[in-house]
């Protein structure tokens, strides 16, 4: 089940806009204090949460999530700046994105959270990178493990799926430049993750943090 937290009719359109698949699968809920006292949400669900419920008080906002650790976040930010999206992750959110996300971006990023990855954009992924931070649970990998001796595990087309990943592409986006279907990425990629030894994007871009 998803839960959608916003006081915005607008905002709760454009997410119902990219979520056909989960119809009957979401309910509305406008408040963090409402969110907070719902019995009903379980380890299984997801929150889609508006930031603009307290854009005036963001520290709100990650206090929130920080003290609500049972919840599964993904965080929607008109603001969306790289130094937000690390405090939101660190605070322990399962992803963080832009509040104008395309529809078709959402019906994406939703199941890929869902299935346990960390959603992040490109400059966001950049930004981590640089400042090397191991986030809530997902540190970089053990400084005796040669990421060239890692890399070699891959094949070519494992490495350049890797590679464009990395680079906060979508799967779908990355199938259409290879020429091949989505299923055919989301193999390699869980080839990748497997050979790699890592479970989401964010520890797969601090491996290949000096790649990218």
């Amino acid at each position: 089940m998803l839960i959608l937290c916003s006081h915005d009719k607008e905002q709760i359109a454009r997410w119902r806009a990219g979520l056909g698949g989960y119809r009957g699968r979401y309910r509305v809920c406008e408040t963090l204090e409402d969110l907070a006292s719902d019995g009903r949400i379980g380890q299984d669900d997801l929150v889609l949460l508006d930031m603009d419920l307290c854009r005036r008080d963001s520290a709100r906002i990650l206090g929130f999530i920080a003290r609500h650790t049972a919840l599964r976040v993904f965080a929607f930010s008109s603001l969306h700046q790289p130094e937000e999206g690390a405090a939101v992750i660190e605070a322990g959110a399962r992803g963080y994105a832009n509040r104008f996300m395309h529809p078709e971006v959402l019906s994406q990023a939703v199941p890929l959270v869902e299935g346990g990855e960390i959603w992040l954009g490109a400059d966001l992924v950049l930004h981590l990178i640089k400042q090397n931070s191991p986030l809530n649970g997902h540190p970089v990998l053990a400084q005796d493990q040669s990421t060239e001796g890692i890399l070699g595990r891959l094949t070519p087309r494992e490495r350049d799926i890797a590679y464009r990943l990395v680079q906060g592409k979508s799967n779908k986006i990355i199938a259409r430049e290879l020429g091949v279907t989505e299923r055919t990425v989301k193999a390699h990629l869980g080839s990748v993750f497997k050979k790699t030894e890592t479970r989401d994007r964010l520890q797969l871009a601090m491996l290949l943090k000096d790649q990218v």
